[in-house]
């Protein structure tokens, strides 16, 4: 999260007017992320009341528009409606969940409760992956579809654009890669699809203990094969500082996924493709922020650009070890 549209009191409490939640107590800008803008707001009850506090969540949206958020509003209220802790957007008096502040379309959500796990527990591993599991059975027959912006197509544009800010080896390990996830496409294995996360990392999600109290950012969301999504999880939830995948925390979400969703013969099949692919995806992901589009003015440089390196080490120790489902 982040912000590049910045918000004074008085435009704070001007938002709030429209929704009944309470007067306003406080508010902060978020300064890490790299696509919103998002502000934690705390407001309080009238004093007839139970003097409550409530905190909430506003996002900015600087490149989506209203029509790509129509989808994200619909797979939220979806999933909410089907008792996923996910950050449902609220409605205003005229019961829009989309509004408009300072010419952007935003979002006003709860703020959920909890913290990122940095070394997640195996009970967390556990609930992560029979969560995500369900969300793909939830999701399977949602109705509105978004294509996958950042497939192979992306990748093989991106990787000419990266030539020059490359190594010879890493220019050769990433030609490997898309050559041979371009002859992994021909064999047109028929995976299950749903409306994936697609970036189901630990920082997008929040626990108390092990009890699973929120799952954001969905705004990589598309329709694409369930296999990659849980891969992109494995490989962010199972990774050590030595690029090495945990064997014990992969196994635990192998299994509690599979408790829930069944994995077909064809997905046991490209799952060792499937890691790497999903490692090399967000290793020329970051190369991109870190080389072609790096941050460009003080807002920007105050957002933490991640380090691909820690992605090209997952992605050169699945080149030389291969796991099985």
């Amino acid at each position: 999260m982040s912000v590049f549209t910045p918000l004074n009191k008085a435009q704070i409490q001007t938002i709030l007017e429209d929704y009944e939640l309470g007067s306003l107590l406080s508010f902060q800008g978020v300064e890490e992320g790299v696509e919103n803008s998002n502000f934690f707001i705390s407001t309080i009850a009238p004093a007839t009341s139970t003097n409550t506090i409530d905190e909430f969540v506003l996002t900015l949206f600087e490149t989506l528009d209203k029509s790509e958020l129509d989808f994200f509003i619909r797979l939220l209220n979806h999933l909410s409606q089907k008792n996923f802790p996910v950050p449902h957007p609220l409605g205003n008096k005229q019961g829009a969940q989309l509004i408009q502040v300072k010419g952007k379309p935003a979002l006003l959500a709860p703020r959920l409760k909890g913290k990122h796990p940095v070394l997640p527990t195996l009970e967390q591993c556990e609930k992560i992956g029979s969560t995500l599991a369900k969300i793909h059975l939830a999701t399977s027959d949602f109705p509105l579809e978004r294509e996958n912006e950042r497939g192979i197509r992306w990748m093989g544009i991106a990787a000419n654009k990266l030539k020059a800010f490359l190594s010879a080896e890493d220019n050769k390990l990433l030609a490997n890669e898309l050559k041979l996830y371009r002859s992994f496409r021909k064999l047109n294995y028929n995976l299950p699809r749903a409306v994936i996360h697609g970036d189901l990392f630990r920082d997008n999600t929040l626990f108390i203990g092990s009890t699973l109290t929120g799952i954001l950012d969905f705004y990589n969301a598309c329709t694409f094969n369930c296999c990659f999504d849980f891969a992109v999880t494995v490989n962010d939830w199972c990774k050590t500082e030595d690029g090495q995948l945990n064997e014990t925390a992969m196994l635990t979400l192998v299994e509690s996924y599979g408790r829930i969703r069944n994995f077909t013969q064809e997905e046991k099949e490209v799952w060792p493709v499937m890691l790497r692919f999903a490692a090399c995806r967000f290793w020329v992901s970051r190369l991109v922020v870190k080389h072609i589009h790096p941050p460009t003015n003080k807002k920007q440089a105050l957002v933490k650009v991640k380090d691909p390196e820690e992605y090209a080490k997952i992605l050169r120790h699945l080149a030389d070890k291969t796991y099985h489902l």
